[in-house]
């Protein structure tokens, strides 16, 4: 595992206290530390620095702030957050948005309340024992192992899914687009669709491909390519002996399957 820490430079409280002990505590190369220094511009150089670097790790565990937290959801990583109090008002709204894409952690001495799968590991105090804080330690290595488990999962579940035309298997997701690779059976094709937040670009790789954009008709080999405008109609399908394969690259603002308005559909969707 390739952990980053962002966390306070001080060591003065719990959430110090913890990065000091995970960085101390774990496998060296297995951990790197961003140190906020208590100011609003060093917590900013500290963020920005480990959002450039954000590929380079498994995972991302945020010490310190709500703005760290509020950009976990743009990170291409799992990430967990310790919190050392209950968490309430704006902070709280926080966290339950982003329940689901952040494994929650309570650092004090009871669990926080309320938060569907969150998990108690108590922050030794600044007289613990080496035993005390190798446990603690341990016990977030565990946690750092099954929220890596559940990513890859996720990962396995949304990368590949089979359709009634086919299958489909998505090469890159990141902020701004999305590719995947596209295979649709012989004789069949998608629904006649349209999208509000994303426009495509479809480049056939092998096949022949049957494309329909607002009404018109086309036909594209291997190597030609088409853009699918925002909001246009458009359908592909395979009209040929052999399996269509293509690449389609989307650029938007959001990708989700709820974005898909079907304007006829050959399986009743």
């Amino acid at each position: 595992m390739h952990i980053a820490l962002l966390r306070p430079a001080a060591t003065d409280t719990p959430e110090g206290r913890l990065g000091e002990f995970l960085a101390r505590g774990l496998s060296a190369g297995e951990v790197e530390s961003f140190a906020v220094d208590g100011t609003r511009s060093g917590e900013s150089r500290a963020v920005v620095d480990l959002i450039a670097r954000a590929r380079e790790f498994d995972l991302v565990h945020v010490l310190c702030g709500r703005t760290p937290l509020a950009l976990a959801s743009s990170l291409p990583v799992p990430v967990v957050t310790t919190l050392h109090r209950e968490p309430a008002g704006e902070e709280r709204e926080l966290v339950e948005r982003l329940r689901g894409r952040v494994w929650v952690v309570g650092g004090g001495r009871e669990g926080p309340s309320g938060f569907e799968g969150s998990t108690h590991i108590p922050t030794p105090g600044s007289d613990a024992g080496e035993r005390e804080v190798a446990e603690a330690v341990e016990a977030y290595a565990r946690l750092y192992g099954r929220a890596l488990a559940a990513a890859a999962r996720r990962r396995a579940d949304s990368e590949h899914d089979r359709r009634p035309w086919g299958e489909y298997w998505v090469l890159a997701d990141m902020p701004g687009y999305k590719v995947k690779r596209i295979d649709v059976l012989p004789g069949k094709r998608l629904s006649y669709q349209r999208h509000a937040q994303r426009a495509e670009h479809w480049v056939v790789v092998s096949g022949r491909a049957l494309v329909t954009l607002d009404g018109v008709e086309r036909e594209l080999g291997p190597g030609e390519s088409i853009d699918v405008p925002l909001g246009a109609a458009h359908r592909v399908a395979n009209p040929g002996p052999e399996l269509l394969s293509f690449v389609e690259v989307q650029h938007g603002s959001y990708f989700g399957e709820d974005d898909i308005e079907r304007l006829a559909d050959d399986f009743g969707r």
